[in-house]
């Protein structure tokens, strides 16, 4: 989607980011109105060019759980968040690393501990990226998501089976296999 002449400008693309998400009388409207009218510029700003914007975008997200719910989260921006992490031939590692940004700030957040079983695909995915920067990204943020407390004993059962299997792997980046160990001490 290309935007509007007005939000050629980086900055004014962060302000619509971090407005974007945050404006309940749009959200309240409904998923609907959402739908139709802010998230195809929503998911532009994830590929944003600019770090500050995808990463306002992300932040984003729990805002978008609290005004549009966890269901509508699981149903319809996880499926297309799912389709640019795993298809690596259409998207960049930038694009694949916002995606775990986002899934970082959704699975830390309490009011979205129902819906962390959805993303932990996603992250044990990108355990195998062939990106070290992927990787590492992936790794903080099962990290993060040990921290906060939002997973079930199952859930970090297979975060930990996932993390031992990539720490055994002889290829892995020094840098991730240091934060792989510290995720690995937060599973006990």
């Amino acid at each position: 989607m290309q935007l509007p002449v007005l939000v050629q400008s980086a900055a004014v693309r962060q302000a619509v980011s971090d407005t974007l998400c945050g404006c309940p009388s749009v959200c309240l409207q409904g998923t609907d109105v959402f739908e139709s009218r802010l998230l195809d510029v929503f998911l532009t700003l994830l590929q944003d060019q600019v770090n500050a914007v995808r990463m306002a975008a992300t932040q984003s997200l729990r805002s978008l759980a609290k005004y549009l719910g966890t269901a509508w989260i699981r149903a319809r921006l996880l499926p297309r968040l799912n389709a640019r992490l795993v298809d690596r031939a259409a998207s960049t590692y930038l694009q694949r690393i916002t995606v775990l940004y986002a899934v970082r700030d959704v699975v830390t957040a309490p009011a979205c501990a129902d819906i962390s079983d959805a993303f932990l695909p996603l992250l044990l995915t990108s355990f195998e990226d062939d990106v070290p920067n992927v990787q590492f990204v992936a790794v903080q943020a099962a990290a993060a998501a040990l921290d906060a407390g939002t997973l079930t004993r199952a859930q970090i059962a297979e975060v930990h089976a996932a993390l031992l299997k990539m720490g055994n792997t002889s290829k892995l980046d020094v840098d991730v296999r240091y934060f792989t160990e510290i995720a690995l001490s937060k599973c006990a």
